[in-house]
C-alpha cells in the first residue's frame, strides 16, 4: 500500500459519519439518509438503523414495511428505502477504487465524503457546506 499524502485526523469535526470510519458501507448509507433532510434528523436515528441493518446483506432482507417505517422522520422514506436496498445490494461487489457514484443513490455528495474520509483524499473541494467546512477545519488542523 501507497503512502497517504496527508495525515489522517486524530479527533472529530463532528460529521455523522466520523462514528463509522471503519466502514464504508456505513458511511456511504449515511449520506443516503442525508439526503434532501439534515444531520438533526439523521443522528437520532443512526446507532439503532445499523443495531437493526449492520450490514448490505441484513438491509437487503429487510422487512421493507418495517424499514419505511423506521426511516419515516427523514421524509421520502418510500424512495430511500428503495434507494438504501438497491445500493446495499449493489456494494456487495463495490472495491475500494471504483467510484462511488455507480452506486444506486450515491450522488456527488456521497462521492466526496468517500473520497475524503475513506480514501484520505484531502485535496477534494467539496460543493456541500458540511462537507466544505469540515475540509476547513481538516486544512486549518492538519496541513
Amino acid at each position: 500500500m501507497a503512502a497517504l499524502k496527508y495525515p489522517i485526523p486524530d479527533k472529530k469535526f463532528g460529521l455523522v459519519q466520523e462514528d463509522y470510519l471503519d466502514d464504508p458501507w456505513k458511511i456511504l448509507l449515511i449520506c443516503i439518509m442525508l439526503n434532501l433532510t439534515s444531520h438533526k434528523q439523521v443522528r437520532p436515528l443512526v446507532t439503532e438503523f445499523f443495531r437493526r441493518y449492520p450490514n448490505p446483506d441484513a438491509l437487503i432482507k429487510a422487512d421493507s414495511d418495517k424499514l419505511i417505517s423506521f426511516i419515516k422522520p427523514l421524509g421520502l422514506y418510500n424512495r430511500r428505502a428503495n434507494s438504501m436496498m438497491k445500493f446495499s445490494s449493489a456494494y456487495k461487489n463495490f472495491k475500494f477504487g471504483d467510484n462511488p457514484k455507480n452506486l444506486p443513490g450515491i450522488g456527488q455528495y456521497g462521492a466526496d465524503a468517500y473520497n475524503i474520509l475513506v480514501r484520505h483524499d484531502y485535496s477534494i473541494v467539496p460543493n456541500d457546506g458540511s462537507l466544505g467546512n469540515y475540509m476547513q477545519w481538516y486544512h486549518k488542523n492538519y496541513m
